[in-house]
């Protein structure tokens, strides 16, 4: 997989690909990084409609492709499954009118993505299998890794966690054997998420440490605070909530010294979790608050939910049930909109039982 045309995009969902295609020797450069400016600033609105002006100028089949798979990526950040489907599908389409099976690997990889979302465990797995076929028929081998990574990560998400530890060791062997410690370090992370869920929790901690101390080899400051998180996660899981928020608070400056707006919100969140677990309501409300804010800002629809839903349950606790109904109905108009059932149906279940306390 060339590095200079694919690359993984963080998201609060996993890692989606951005298509990069020819953009660099093309009239809409400026314009396209741009976008990217603007979607690394968390303006996903912003970032749409710049690339939705390249797709005005006259552009070939693979550009037309990239760009509707990086308006498919803003649109799945902020939460639009079945929009950013169907910019993932029209991507499918002129990647294939020009033969190029670099994009359609990002776009059949996105909507797999779409697929883990949304708890289709066959149609992921259909999806990341084709995907995995056709790195290999243009040999790539990082990509080839890249989809036993998120194979795996289906299986996490069904449950089947010795499936997923399974291919995680696949694609760690084979990142290894084309010394990518990017992608060793992003699969020691996955293998220890799968040990936390088995409970092994000082196992998983020592591979959140070594995953650690490869990216700050690295420098990479997104990945140093997503494995802080981890190892904060960790604390929290064994009941050692002073540890917990002190990890937290460090992923925090390294997230906010990154500037990953979506990254801070999640980390805010997980920050008003701890204080709920100490009792300390009034600063998890703080916490709480301060992520919806930021996801207010850039547009996270799913997170400004999900957070209201946070905010309603600590008044809950507090035994505020006017406060606490207020943010549930809020945060299940933003899920309705957004199509998610799951968590529709949850904040119905908690409202229900309040309205009937």
């Amino acid at each position: 997989m060339k590095k200079d045309n694919l690359r993984q995009v963080s998201t609060r969902y996993g890692p989606v690909i951005d298509y990069l295609d020819d953009i660099e020797a093309s009239e809409i450069k400026d314009l396209f990084h741009q976008a990217h400016s603007l979607i690394n600033d968390g303006m996903y609105a912003n970032a749409m409609a710049a690339a939705k002006s390249c797709l005005q100028s006259k552009i070939g089949p693979s550009q037309t492709a990239a760009l509707n798979i990086f308006v498919g990526n803003c649109l799945l950040i902020e939460g639009r499954l079945d929009k950013a489907e169907d910019r993932y599908l029209e991507a499918t389409k002129w990647a294939r009118k020009n033969a190029d099976q670099l994009g359609v690997v990002a776009a059949l990889n996105n909507i797999a993505v779409i697929y883990r979302i949304r708890r289709w465990t066959e149609k992921a797995l259909d999806y990341h299998q084709r995907v995995y076929w056709v790195c290999r028929d243009i040999g790539s081998l990082q990509g080839e890794a890249s989809q036993l990574s998120n194979t795996g990560a289906v299986h996490q998400m069904d449950g089947q966690l010795s499936k997923a530890l399974g291919y995680y060791q696949q694609a760690l062997k084979l990142y290894a054997n084309i010394g990518d410690q990017y992608g060793q370090a992003k699969m020691l992370s996955n293998v220890g998420t799968v040990y936390r869920l088995e409970g092994e929790l000082d196992r998983a901690f020592g591979l959140y440490q070594r995953a650690l101390d490869i990216h700050k080899e690295l420098g990479d400051q997104y990945e140093q605070a997503d494995q802080l998180a981890n190892m904060a996660d960790i604390h929290r899981a064994k009941g050692e909530g002073d540890k917990a928020l002190e990890t937290y608070d460090q992923s925090l400056a390294v997230s906010d010294h990154a500037g990953r707006p979506w990254r801070l919100a999640e980390i805010m969140s997980n920050m008003g979790h701890a204080n709920r677990d100490k009792k300390d309501f009034e600063e998890a409300l703080k916490w709480y608050q301060r992520s919806l804010q930021i996801s207010r800002q850039i547009g996270a629809l799913q997170e400004v939910a999900d957070q209201l839903s946070n905010i309603g349950f600590v008044f809950q606790l507090k035994q505020d049930k006017e406060e606490a109904l207020k943010h549930y109905r809020e945060s299940l108009e933003i899920y309705t909109v957004i199509g998610a059932k799951d968590k529709m149906d949850e904040v119905k279940r908690k409202a229900r039982a309040l309205s009937a306390s």
